[in-house]
């Protein structure tokens, strides 16, 4: 085996550089790092709720997640109209998840969690269970979504009681104080 020492390797024509034939595997020697290969896995954010959102019964609403944990391109308004929106030169496949947690309600039967995609239901979730001992349902989304620059995300989600009392979308979990309602997506590495 004999051993190349440089600094550059540029193709002699063209703009191919070809390692290896079908069958070899290239690894990097210990310590090695990389660059250039890959890539990153955004624009991505993460937001959830901080306070309980009171909302009328069987209706479906935008679910205000106002507090982010992160936001790589600042994508998400996470005080006026609570969506991402895709950067300029950013379109590509996203992973878009999210959760929606019903606070206690005795009568309660079901909660539904959607992705919403330039304003229209794309996707959605819905526990369905009758509740008499105040416990919480959390119905989870996850989607991978095509989105073109200037697309926008939104979550919402629907409580339904038999009593048709209003109910809330809950900011945390009564057993774990966990951030229960949240909304985030991340660009997939194409």
């Amino acid at each position: 085996m004999s051993k190349l020492e440089t600094n550059i390797i540029a193709p002699s024509t063209g703009t191919t550089i070809t390692i290896g034939e079908s069958g070899d595997t290239v690894a990097l020697g210990s310590g090695a790092t990389q660059t250039g290969f890959g890539g990153v896995m955004t624009p991505a954010f993460m937001a959830y709720l901080s306070a309980n959102q009171t909302v009328s019964d069987n209706a479906i609403t935008k679910v205000q997640c106002n507090t982010e944990i992160f936001d790589t391109n600042s994508a998400y308004d996470n005080s006026t109209n609570y969506r991402f929106t895709v950067p300029s030169g950013q379109g590509g496949k996203y992973v878009v998840f999210g959760a929606v947690q019903s606070n206690s309600a005795n009568d309660q039967y079901n909660t539904s969690v959607y992705i919403y995609v330039n304003g229209s239901v794309y996707a959605g979730n819905t526990i369905n269970f009758y509740n008499t001992t105040g416990s919480e349902a959390s119905p989870y989304i996850q989607y991978i979504v095509n989105l073109s620059a200037g697309d926008y995300l939104e979550l919402f989600g629907r409580c339904d009681t038999a009593s048709g009392s209003n109910v809330a979308f809950y900011y945390s979990s009564a057993h774990s104080q966990a951030k229960s309602t949240y909304f985030g997506a991340y660009k997939l590495i194409e």
